[in-house]
């Protein structure tokens, strides 16, 4: 076993990650507007509790902005490029 990871550390010797690239980054910052503007006109139109197509009311709904505010945590706490 500690062959295999020395032999994977000479093949790989540094790890790409996604937010190495800048443009990861901008459509990260695009995704987010785009999905903040979505259900910010999904709110006014339909409204979030108390309306009979609140947003809130089904499953979707609620997968819409659990992915929205995890893709807005992590644009906050995103490392920079170097």
């Amino acid at each position: 076993m500690y062959f295999f990871c020395q032999a994977n550390n000479y093949n790989f010797p540094t790890i790409i990650s996604p937010c190495d690239f800048p443009i990861s980054q901008v459509m990260d910052f695009v995704f987010v507007v785009a999905m903040g503007l979505e259900l910010g006109l999904k709110v006014l139109a339909e409204g979030m509790l108390f309306t009979p197509k609140a947003l809130i009311r089904d499953l979707s709904g609620m997968l819409d902005i659990f992915i929205f505010v995890v893709s807005l945590i992590w644009v906050c706490w995103m490392p920079q490029v170097k």
